[in-house]
């Protein structure tokens, strides 16, 4: 850190290069941040809905004075989506009283397992439920900003999958398992358009880069539906998988290319504009390039080939260069990332549509006809060519290399808490038998550097870097901290002498009083060393970070 800053105080390192240094160290420091909660608790007085506004309770997870440990949804968060658009998020206060004021936040919205979407604030937390303790920083709670519950407008069963409306925050989509794809505007968290498939529906996808309003969903039916949001209707339907679809995702350049994954084992990719069925199928065993014809369609297809040995349950189109939300034409390859029930993850060239064999070794473990999706760190934070995957594991997020399957980190989930907080007087019955904390989504926050992950557990987790340098700093702050408490302990022990003979007391009084007075001396000399110690280092990146250079 002193050299890159030396380095760039005297101009031989690029402020970018000095900057991609800097958040590439940031992500390969992300660690859990247990101090970050969310309560979806019941508060004690609930807002009252406006006249013809659905209800907007949600079932809380318990009472506050119930003593119980935060839990953002009772019955367990399946899905998660942040707000791509920072500082966009237009949120009513008092759920639209007249004249209260827009707020700017930059928003997580949550789906769980009995029909209920939460919108949370990410940048305003309540007063620290404890004290900062010796190496523990004090909690940060975040509560909803607003909520829709089960039925009464919303779904009535389980949230299959969130998505912000590409184009602007003011809205939002959900599918569930209720068969529908509803519209919801986030201001008021009402909903402004429903659609019924008469199909379980999986997951849901719009382009970001399209002129239409087409969203594509992937249905228990063997097809994928489209629906035209201008029009309020199913336009058509893309027939050719042998099963029920599980995911879908829309190519990052290309309005009309859009990818489909299903239980038949094989992923196809579509042209909206063709009537005669899809392109290609992503063969697990092409790994050369086919050829193409002049209009970008494949020259040859077959109906045989199979992506996965076993359902594939998660399809994600991205760039290496961190083009796909923004509609760039970056330079960037075009990657499609597949995840099966054959415990692999595969990454393939979208253009030429060759398995790239990057081999992601044993330890993904995919059994949910859920959609599985992993998160791609931008890649603005990292250098050319080294992109990071998060994969949800069950009890961990493994992080790997995307091009070569490198696994380079392990972040295991904190346990759910001790058996005292699976008790059914800490914790209700849907999260008792959730308590494995199974990952369900993760997320990434946008123009930041930190993760979010869902869990079938009821809780939202964070995921924040801390350099070695900060975890060094703690332990030190820790360190001094109990050697004030010993001190204290050895202090109470001295002033607490047994009655009895006055001679021997006032001398044992002057003994104990002697050996707190060293070693209070001791903590007090340790404690001096480590706050100058910081003071040190502070003085010594100020004077790095503010010194001017002068060329001769």
């Amino acid at each position: 850190m002193i050299s890159s800053l030396l380095n760039r105080a005297s101009g031989s390192l690029p402020q970018h290069a000095f900057a991609t240094a800097q958040t590439s160290r940031l992500v390969h420091a992300l660690q859990a941040a247990p101090q970050v909660q969310f309560d979806g608790r019941r508060r004690e007085r609930e807002p009252e809905p406006e006249p013809g506004r659905s209800p907007t309770s949600v079932s809380p997870a318990t009472d506050e004075t119930s003593g119980a440990r935060p839990c953002a949804q009772r019955d367990g968060v399946n899905t998660i989506v942040i707000d791509p658009f920072e500082g966009r998020l237009h949120m009513l206060n008092g759920w639209g009283a007249p004249g209260a004021p827009l707020r700017d936040d930059d928003s997580l919205l949550s789906g769980g397992a009995d029909g209920s979407i939460v919108l949370w604030d990410l940048e305003e937390a309540a007063a620290a439920t404890r004290p900062a303790g010796a190496g523990r920083p004090p909690a940060l709670l975040h509560r909803p900003l607003g909520w829709v519950s089960k039925g009464a407008g919303g779904h009535r069963f389980g949230i299959t999958h969130l998505s912000m409306y590409p184009f602007d925050s003011g809205a939002f989509l959900s599918s569930s398992y209720d068969h529908r794809l509803q519209v919801y505007a986030t201001a008021t968290m009402a909903v402004s358009a429903s659609f019924d498939l008469d199909s379980v529906v999986y997951g849901h996808a719009m382009s970001a880069v399209a002129e239409h309003v087409l969203v594509a969903c992937a249905t228990q039916h063997p097809v994928v539906r489209l629906v035209d949001l201008r029009s309020g209707a199913s336009t058509h339907s893309l027939a050719g998988h042998a099963g029920a679809v599980l995911s879908v995702a829309w190519a990052p350049r290309h309005p009309h290319l859009l990818c489909s994954a299903g239980v038949d084992g094989t992923a196809r990719l579509w042209d909206i504009r063709r009537a005669a069925g899809h392109l290609a199928v992503l063969d697990q065993d092409q790994t050369v390039s086919i050829g193409r014809s002049g209009s970008g369609s494949a020259t040859a297809t077959t109906t045989r080939n199979r992506t996965h040995d076993g359902p594939v349950n998660g399809v994600l189109w991205t760039t290496t260069d961190g083009g796909g939300g923004s509609g760039g034409s970056g330079g960037g390859a075009e990657l499609l990332v597949t995840t099966g029930h054959d415990q692999r993850m595969r990454v393939w060239d979208a253009r030429s549509r060759a398995n790239t064999l990057a081999n992601f070794g044993p330890l993904l473990i995919n059994a949910s006809f859920a959609s599985l999706l992993p998160v791609i760190a931008p890649a603005a934070l990292l250098p050319p060519a080294r992109n990071l995957l998060f994969y949800p594991n069950p009890a961990e997020i493994l992080v790997f290399d995307l091009l070569e399957g490198t696994l380079r980190k392990r972040l295991v989930v904190p346990a759910v808490a001790a058996a005292a907080a699976v008790s059914a007087v800490s914790v209700p019955a849907p999260a008792r038998r959730n308590a494995h904390a199974r990952t369900t989504a993760l997320a990434w926050r946008p123009h930041a550097v930190e993760l979010y992950s869902a869990h079938t557990d009821g809780r939202i987790r964070a995921w924040c870097p801390r350099t070695r340098e900060e975890m060094e700093l703690d332990a030190d702050e820790a360190e001094e901290a109990d050697d004030a408490d010993d001190a204290g302990d050895a202090g109470d022990a001295g002033d607490a002498g047994d009655a009895g003979d006055a001679g021997d007391a006032d001398e044992a009084r002057d003994g104990h009083g002697h050996g707190h007075g060293a070693g209070g001396g001791g903590g007090g000399r340790r404690g001096g060393r480590e706050s100058r110690k910081r003071r040190a280092l502070d003085e010594i990146y100020r004077d790095l970070t503010t010194r001017g250079v002068t060329f001769t």
